[in-house]
């Protein structure tokens, strides 16, 4: 990363889904444009649910997560990312519910799975939920102790019943939009070891469902069917899914390559919001040799087109210019752009 003016501190706080983010931007990726896709997942997840993340980043999704009341398992190959996923961790308060490793996505996925189920995890309810309950708790005693006339006597709340403890993963989330579904041979066979180990307890703990995998990749295609043949052809065995379809674990995938042993889903940036960005894009380009390119100034008005400046000056806007010219002619594409 080039500094162009200031000091070289590339040190950042930033808030997000109720977390607080801490990380060196020198050193690890972070996309403020993914904050929609963050939130969509995250409110996807359930307490108690078990997700594994195997490419976290700085934990832009297992931290929410976590302290939503979900366990994570989340890993990253780069060093700093996982120091900064354990010290978000840390920060957020979420770090007993977060565990953190730094290895290789195609090992993790395959080790999560058999870890999670050699060592089943105890369900304890987050603090915050924790200290929700009991003060709907407390309210409850207090209203019916004054409607019953017994104003200082205890009525003792039901205890919740019991949960068990999880060995089933429940969702796998795939953000490396880049070669993310090189990666979804991973899920080939990854649970008929537990099968053929216990069947009748694979049984009970996948019998209603099997695991979501949330798969991202780019494509420059805005149609939506486009986009999947587009994807199919860069992943082989991929099947496009819509949000409410899956695929079943022992169905051959599209073009008979062979099952896979996990539900699936590829997910792309969201036709609507490709439009929206389309004509952001078309609304400031200028005609260069017949075609449409953003200089400078207008790719600083099509990303800051609110006009908001005042935390980020227009020099700082240009360094991402800087990144987003690939071809260093001065100008960017919508190829560029996206």
């Amino acid at each position: 990363m080039e500094v162009l003016a200031g000091d070289p501190d590339f040190n950042v706080v930033l808030n997000e889904s109720d977390c607080s983010f801490v990380f060196d931007f020198s050193k690890v990726y972070w996309n403020s444009r993914l904050q929609a896709e963050h939130k969509r997942l995250i409110e996807m997840f359930q307490p108690g649910e078990v997700i594994v993340d195997g490419f976290a980043g700085v934990g832009p999704f297992a931290v929410p997560a976590a302290k939503k009341g979900c366990y994570v398992m989340g890993s990253d190959l780069n060093p700093e990312s996982a120091a900064a996923l354990q010290g978000n961790a840390e920060r957020n308060k979420v770090a007993d519910r977060l565990r953190v490793s730094c290895k290789d996505g195609r090992v993790f996925i395959r080790e999560a799975v058999q870890a999670i189920w050699d060592d089943p995890i105890p369900f304890s309810e987050p603090s915050n939920l924790a200290k929700k309950r009991a003060k709907e708790e407390r309210r409850a005693r207090e209203s019916g102790n004054a409607g019953d006339r017994g104003i200082g006597r205890e009525v003792e709340a039901p205890l919740p019943p019991p949960t068990p403890p999880r060995r089933r993963v429940d969702h796998f989330v795939m953000n490396l939009p880049a070669t993310a579904i090189e990666f979804l041979d991973a899920y080939r066979g990854v649970l008929a070891p537990l099968r053929e180990k216990d069947p009748e307890a694979f049984e009970q703990v996948y019998e209603d469902r099997m695991p979501m995998v949330h798969c991202y990749a780019f494509t420059r295609e805005l149609d939506v069917s486009s986009a999947g043949a587009d994807l199919r052809k860069k992943g082989g065995t991929v099947r496009m899914a819509s949000s409410t379809d899956a695929v079943s674990p022992s169905a051959p995938l599209e073009g008979g390559k062979g099952p896979l042993a996990a539900a699936s889903r590829s997910l792309t940036t969201p036709e609507s919001e490709l439009k929206r960005w389309k004509r952001i894009f078309d609304s400031n380009a200028k005609e260069f040799t017949g075609q449409k390119y953003l200089d400078q100034d207008s790719f600083v008005n099509a990303i800051a087109s609110q006009g908001d400046l005042s935390r980020i000056d227009r020099e700082s806007f240009g360094v991402l210019f800087r990144v987003a010219d690939t071809s260093r002619r001065g100008l960017v594409s919508w190829d560029d752009f996206t």
